[in-house]
């Protein structure tokens, strides 16, 4: 969905939207390898350490660490 509205905003030439879509592609692709260790560690009995997580602001900005 994501790469649909960054066509468009290409097309468009808005700047900010690109950028923001750009962000929104990156991050899908970091949640897509998080996603499939969480499905990993599932099927093999194990949990997954999780050392770190972020508490994001609107628009997207990391606000806190936890």
């Amino acid at each position: 969905m994501c790469s649909a509205y960054n066509k468009v905003a290409e097309l468009q030439k808005e700047s900010g939207a690109i950028r923001s879509t750009q962000y929104a592609l990156e991050t899908e692709k970091i949640h897509t390898v998080m996603h499939e260790k969480a499905e990993q560690a599932v099927e093999a009995g194990k949990g997954i350490e999780i050392s770190e997580f972020f508490i994001a602001r609107s628009k997207g900005r990391p606000r806190s660490s936890v």
